[in-house]
C-alpha cells in the first residue's frame, strides 16, 4: 500500500459540532478516541474507521487555525521519504516522530504548498472502507500539474498521463494512478488557487439528496454538480466552519 491514502483528519474549534454535521450529511458515527489531554473523535463509515476529528491544540496560534482535511499517505520509511521530500523542494512542518500505538509520521507539504502526512503504522492497516461516507476520490488543486506529477512520481511512484491542453478557463486535469496501478484521483490546474490544496471526495448514493442535507445542516455549496475525470458526478462544499470537502455520487457502487 505504499503511496496510498489511509486516514484523513481535520482540526477544528469544535469537533463534536462538526462531527454532527458530517454525520447527518454522510451517515458517519463518531467515537471518543479517549486520548488523554486531547479532544479526538474517530470517524466510522459503516463498520470501518476512516478519519479523525480533533480540537486545535492549545499552542497553535489563532492566525494559522484553518479547518481543512489532511490525508495520511503510507510509506515504507517515513524518515527517508521525508528527507527525499525536503531535497525535492517540499516543506517539512513537523519532523518524523512516533505516536505510541499509532505509528511514525511527519507533517509535510509539496512544493506548491499542499499539506499531507507521511505515515507508517505500528500495526496492520485496516481494509479499505467501501461504505458510503468513505473517501472515494482525491483531487490535488495546484498551479502546475506537470510539476506536481513529477514530484509525486519521484516520491511515491504515482503515475499519470501527460497533461493535456489548458482549457479556456485556465484549467488542466490528469488522472493519477497509484504505484499498484489503481486510478485514485486527479491533479487539477487551478489558476485561482493561492497555494496547492488536496480536496477529498466522500461517497454518497445520491448527490442531490446530499446537497440538500449540506444546506439544511448549515454548510454551503460551491458551484453546481459536475463530472469528474472518472465520469462520476461531483460537488464541492464547505462545512459550517468553512472547511472544504467534496461529494461524489456512486449510486449502488462501492467506494474505491
Amino acid at each position: 500500500m505504499q503511496g496510498d491514502f489511509v486516514w484523513f483528519e481535520m482540526a477544528t474549534d469544535d469537533p463534536d459540532a462538526i462531527g454532527r454535521f458530517y454525520s447527518r450529511v454522510l451517515g458517519w458515527t463518531l467515537e471518543d478516541a479517549r486520548i488523554p489531554g486531547m479532544q479526538y473523535r474517530n470517524v466510522k463509515a459503516g463498520d470501518a474507521q476512516i478519519a479523525g476529528l480533533m480540537a486545535y491544540l492549545d499552542d497553535l496560534p489563532t492566525a494559522v487555525r484553518k479547518p481543512e482535511w489532511v490525508g495520511y499517505i503510507v510509506v515504507n520509511d517515513v524518515d527517508a521519504t521525508t528527507r527525499q521530500l525536503s531535497d525535492g523542494k517540499g516543506q517539512v512542518y513537523r519532523l518524523p516522530e512516533d505516536l505510541a500505538g499509532v505509528g511514525r509520521l511527519s507533517v509535510v507539504a509539496d512544493p506548491q504548498g499542499a499539506t499531507f502526512m507521511l505515515f507508517r503504522p505500528t500495526g496492520p492497516l485496516p481494509p479499505s472502507a467501501t461504505a458510503f461516507g468513505a473517501v472515494a476520490w482525491r483531487e490535488l488543486h495546484c498551479h502546475d500539474v506537470a510539476e506536481a506529477l513529477s514530484f509525486y512520481s519521484g516520491l511515491l511512484g504515482w503515475t499519470g498521463a501527460e497533461p493535456g491542453a489548458v482549457d479556456q478557463h485556465g484549467r488542466q486535469e490528469i488522472t493519477v494512478t497509484t504505484a499498484e496501478g489503481r486510478d485514485f484521483g486527479s491533479f487539477v490546474r487551478s489558476p485561482e488557487q493561492a497555494k496547492g490544496e488536496w480536496i477529498f471526495y466522500f461517497s454518497v448514493a445520491d448527490i442531490d439528496v446530499a446537497e440538500r442535507a449540506v444546506l439544511a445542516e448549515g454548510g454551503s455549496i460551491v458551484g453546481a454538480p459536475y463530472r469528474l475525470s472518472n465520469g462520476l458526478r461531483g460537488l464541492k462544499a464547505r462545512d459550517p466552519a468553512g472547511g472544504p470537502f467534496a461529494l461524489v455520487e456512486l449510486g449502488a457502487r462501492a467506494a474505491r
